[in-house]
């Protein structure tokens, strides 16, 4: 099965209606559909701001919407071919086992708008080694959302000051490797800010520390 389109009075359908439609390239809507859209044969919500299901042959680069806000239980589940991710600046939920068993998937960016993990949401993604958090607040986890994820070998970047806070939060504490930077937001200037900043501390502690 590599397409199939739905009429306009489809209005419902289980997260898991395509498991093992491994083949599927495409998702058509009728336009006047009022519950669902297709857009790059990827189904939504027909005001684009919840990612349905994803075909399960979609290759990387995935680019998403900027409209999306959630990305619904299962959507992108099973996806062989989807390498890397860079989640919508308006995310703020990903559903249950969203990229469970994606198991080429090695990279995920997560906008600072992301207050939600789902259960089981990257089980299984055994290749993931880089995770950027844009988020200075450790997005809320739901049941084991990295289960089977290599701690050892998957680094989670976050942005300055907020390690501390990501290794005491449940689901990321699981992580052997959690790294502050804010070359993600800052770019060249990384260097000058970080040495900026500590300057600034060592002052205060030479000149208030003793008084």
């Amino acid at each position: 099965l590599r397409k199939i389109s739905f009429p306009a009075s489809m209005n419902n359908l289980d997260y898991n209606a395509f498991d093992d439609c491994d083949a599927l390239e495409t998702i058509v809507v009728d336009k006047n559909n009022t519950t669902y859209k297709s857009d790059d044969g990827v189904l939504y919500m027909k005001d684009m701001k919840t990612l349905a299901i994803c075909p399960k042959s979609k290759k990387s680069p995935f680019y998403f919407p900027e409209t999306v806000e959630k990305i619904n239980d299962g959507a992108f589940s099973g996806c062989k071919n989807i390498k890397s991710v860079v989640l919508p600046h308006k995310l703020k939920t990903i559903g249950n086992k969203v990229f469970s068993d994606c198991d080429q998937l090695h990279t995920v960016n997560m906008p600072n708008s992301l207050q939600h993990i789902g259960d089981f949401a990257f089980a299984n993604c055994k290749k993931l080694s880089k995770i950027v958090v844009y988020n200075s607040v450790p997005p809320k986890c739901g049941v084991s959302p990295f289960a089977s994820v290599d701690f050892k070998n998957c680094t989670v970047f976050v942005p300055v000051d907020a390690e501390m806070d990501f290794r005491k939060d449940y689901g990321w504490d699981s992580f052997d490797n959690i790294e502050e930077s804010v070359k993600m937001t800052l770019g060249s200037n990384f260097t000058i800010v970080r040495s900026t900043r500590l300057a600034i501390k060592r002052f205060f502690l030479t000149h208030f520390h003793n008084k």
